[in-house]
């Protein structure tokens, strides 16, 4: 019982010092517990959807086997399963290519990792700020082409794509006619409203914007002609141009309220024919054309100039003007070009001449119709008749050759041009984008005979010419309707003028007769 005591403190002892022997630096000093061990690793995000080219900083947070948690993503390995679609650095921040894929990204510390899982795919686009102006005004009559191309901008933030076109649409009008789009891409201001506009593209359509659509406001009045004379016992009629905010320009006499300072030296016609004038006595008065405008527009000064009636009826003068420029231009669908020019020298019938019209005609070889029409373009200078007022003016052509097989009545115009042009350049096709005062538009039936005079009166257009309110771009003679007449039918309704290289002095005339 004793021996068995004994041996049991003895191995007692042995333990004991053994622990001890156990303890760093001779086995004196005390001893630490042992280090936590890492039992996982979580890396965030775990599940990322990306756009291509795009960053995203990962982080890696370690578990120990007390439970503990701590950063440890500068401390761990970083790996990438495909470094084509996403690279990986060593601070955990994962960059993706231009590769679409989907690959892991590992963080290890010896043999505990964890992962996250990266998707990576196209930029969405989205349509932003592709309407310019934001907000749109357009006056009715106008149409307005909005750019028909558009800046795609991606919502990874890396810049826009490529130009994109965009389709305009316009919804939500008050009234419900307010405006359209038409075939060409153009929107219509048909009447005052608003609408609602928008872009798009294939799936992806911009922000709605407003379209409001005004009638064009009046900005100013210019009284034609300027400062003129009239007999005692005589009159002119007195013309007032405005012009508006979508530079427009209007006749607006009878929209006016007319007044004389001097009702006894020169009287005014402001009930049914606004801005007649009529010499009294002499002296000299001023006549006010005022505008009555609708609420809420701005305000716009009235317009005044002053007539005098001389003491002795002032003297007339006529004079005869003979064209700088009349050119013929013409087209015909069997010319490939379609941009023939064709000077006074080369007309159908008669050579020189300025010609009017088409010649229709049914190929039965080529069962085809085809056709070969005219336009007569006519440029005068007025540098005589400066400063002098326009009491008449004419224009007189005299046809050389008239219209023959005319199967379909067609009416042809005349009308002052708004677009400068030059013989020289002149095209049939160029010539389908001049513009033209409206004011100016008269139609007329063709000559029936050779030979025959036409008189057309151009006093309202030779006094804006004169008084600058107009600039003088000449006249455009051309045909009312080149619809095509019915199959099989041959139709040459064209006519011609003399121009002004004829000998026998028959070429075009304008005769003004002024003051």
């Amino acid at each position: 019982m004793v021996t068995q005591t004994v041996a049991k403190m003895l191995r007692i002892t042995v333990l004991l010092l053994g622990l001890a022997g156990c303890g760093g630096g001779g086995g004196s000093g005390g001893g630490s517990p042992a280090p936590n061990v890492v039992e996982s690793i979580a890396v965030s995000p775990a599940y990322i959807s990306t756009d291509t080219n795009t960053s995203q900083q990962l982080t890696a947070t370690a578990t120990y086997a007390d439970a503990s948690t701590a950063n440890v993503t500068s401390s761990v390995t970083w790996a990438s399963a495909n470094s084509a679609v996403v690279s990986v650095s060593n601070t955990g921040l994962a960059a993706a290519g231009a590769v679409q894929s989907s690959v892991e990204i590992s963080a290890s510390m010896g043999a505990v990792s964890g992962k996250s899982h990266i998707a990576v795919t196209s930029p969405v686009a989205t349509l932003t700020a592709v309407i310019v102006p934001v907000n749109q005004t357009i006056y009715t009559g106008k149409s307005w082409l909005p750019t028909t191309w558009a800046n795609a901008n991606f919502s990874n933030g890396t810049g826009q794509s490529p130009y994109t076109l965009v389709k305009w649409t316009v919804s939500g009008c008050t009234p419900a006619n307010a405006a359209s789009v038409n075939a060409d891409g153009t929107i219509a201001a048909n009447t005052p409203g608003s609408c609602t506009i928008t872009a798009s593209s294939g799936a992806l359509t911009s922000a709605a914007k407003t379209l409001t659509i005004s009638d064009p406001t009046l900005q100013s009045i210019v009284i034609i002609p300027a400062a003129p004379s009239v007999a005692a016992g005589g009159n002119m009629q007195m013309t007032a141009m405005g012009t508006y905010i979508d530079g427009s320009q209007k006749n607006i006499t009878a929209l006016l309220q007319w007044s004389t300072s001097n009702a006894a030296v020169v009287g005014v016609d402001n009930t049914t024919s606004k801005g007649r004038i009529t010499g009294v006595s002499a002296g000299s008065v001023t006549i006010t054309a005022t505008p009555i405008l609708p609420g809420g527009h701005p305000p716009v000064a009235a317009a005044t100039t002053t007539v005098t009636v001389p003491g002795a009826p002032p003297a007339q003068a006529s004079v005869n003007l003979s064209p700088i420029e009349d050119n013929t231009v013409m087209w015909s669908s069997l010319v490939g070009s379609r941009k023939t020019t064709v000077y006074s020298y080369e007309a159908m019938f008669t050579n020189p001449a300025v010609a009017v019209g088409c010649a229709w005609y049914y190929s039965l070889v080529l069962h085809q119709m085809d056709a070969s029409c005219s336009e007569g373009k006519l440029k005068f200078n007025l540098a005589t008749l400066a400063g002098k007022t326009i009491v008449s003016a004419t224009l007189r052509l005299q046809a050389s050759a008239a219209s023959t097989l005319g199967i379909v009545p067609r009416t042809w115009i005349v009308r002052a041009l708004a677009t400068p042009w030059s013989g020289t350049t002149i095209t049939w096709d160029n010539s389908r984008g001049l513009q033209y005062y409206t004011y100016s538009q008269s139609a007329h039936n063709p000559p029936t005979f050779i030979g025959q005079i036409i008189d057309i009166d151009q006093t309202d257009t030779v006094r804006n010419w004169v008084a600058g309110a107009y600039q003088n771009n000449g006249l455009e003679l051309v045909l009312g309707d080149y619809s095509i007449p019915n199959m099989y039918d041959i139709s040459l309704d064209q006519f011609e003028f003399h121009s002004s290289e004829d000998a026998g002095g028959r070429g075009p005339k304008l005769m003004v007769t002024y003051q």
